[in-house]
């Protein structure tokens, strides 16, 4: 009886999450978009992050040097994220396998990340630190690989990091 009461629980608290959270939207048949905006500052060209959870980690791609992502140039990471200050970013989350949870919580960003769907968070951050993040995987167990640091830092910090990758 008690796995039915947490199975119960986690599929009403992932309805919530999907209800309260998320605002619905499609811009093309083919795929599905749920965007989450807590944008402080607007440019014309944010910063592109896609971050996948797989095998209970986070996948960052980064666009290389033609600025897109899904090309041959693009730059890989794992777990801690890297992003320039006063920068318009964009997180792109998905999953190849479970559900999952990213959330930045000084940022008071919080997404549930469904397979097969891609989910956005956008923001801005206005000082150089580092930032817990915390994610999670609902089969009740702790993956700690899921949770980590997002860097911010200077422009030319993360040019600098970038161009570590790049070497890898």
């Amino acid at each position: 009886m008690p796995y039915i009461f947490n199975l119960f629980s986690i599929i009403l608290g992932m309805i919530v999450l999907l209800l309260v959270g998320c605002d619905y939207k499609s811009s093309d048949k083919s795929e599905t978009t749920l965007t989450s905006s807590h944008s402080l500052v607007h440019r014309s060209e944010p910063l592109i992050v896609e971050i996948t959870g797989s095998d209970y980690q986070w996948q960052l791609r980064y666009p290389g040097a033609d600025g897109k992502l899904g090309t041959s140039d693009d730059i890989h990471a794992v777990r801690h994220p890297h992003v320039p200050v006063h920068r318009e970013m964009r997180f792109q989350l998905n999953s190849h396998d479970y559900l999952y949870t990213f959330a930045i919580p000084k940022l008071k960003l919080n997404e549930l990340v469904v397979p097969d769907l891609t989910y956005t968070l956008e923001f801005n951050v206005d000082e150089i630190g580092k930032l817990e993040f915390r994610g999670d995987q609902f089969c009740g167990y702790t993956h700690p690989e899921l949770s980590g640091i997002l860097i911010v830092e200077s422009q030319e910090d993360f040019e600098a990091w970038l161009k570590t990758k790049k070497r890898k």
